[in-house]
């Protein structure tokens, strides 16, 4: 089955995302049974779209300009000022935010409203407001990670572990 992934952002997270997708395609097609391409990629300049799924040739070409330190806005087919929401397919794609811009919330609201799905690297669109988390988060069209002190996930069972660890610690005599 063929997903469509448009990747906003392509910083050092942005590019060690698209590099583990291409090299995990093949794998993810055979045990999945899914085609995951790239459709567009935008930094915060320019939207890299050819109007045909993009090449893996051009995905590492599109890769090679960004690790150089330059904008998409330097590759034949990018388009500068245009936002990458003018840009969604009309068949259901994944719209994949790895950057650190505000004010992205209103534009993934309306990509969930009309059945897009979203994955969050960052959570600050989670956190502009109520009624934009609830959009978001209402119909599990959203995927996020949530980390907090070095890095680490927050979860019940390795907070109730530190807890007991804490306990144990300070029931001992010294």
């Amino acid at each position: 089955m063929p997903i469509p992934l448009i990747q906003i952002g392509c910083g050092g997270v942005g590019q060690a995302l698209i590099q583990q997708i291409l090299s995990q395609h093949t794998a993810l097609a055979q045990r999945y049974n899914i085609d995951l391409y790239y459709h567009a990629l935008a930094d915060s300049r320019a939207v890299y779209c050819t109007g045909a799924p993009l090449t893996p040739e051009q995905v590492q070409a599109a890769l090679h300009t960004r690790q150089l330190g330059q904008s998409l806005a330097t590759l034949a087919g990018a388009h500068v000022g245009l936002h990458w929401r003018e840009l969604l397919p009309i068949s259901p794609a994944i719209i994949i935010d790895v950057t650190a811009a505000d004010g992205l919330h209103p534009a993934l609201v309306q990509a969930v409203q009309e059945g897009h799905r979203v994955v969050l690297a960052n959570k600050k669109p989670l956190t502009a407001d109520y009624a934009s988390f609830t959009a978001l988060t209402a119909h599990r069209a959203t995927r996020y990670e949530a980390t907090v002190g070095a890095g680490l996930p927050p979860s019940t069972r390795s907070s109730a572990c530190w807890i007991r660890a804490t306990r144990c610690s300070a029931s001992k005599p010294a």
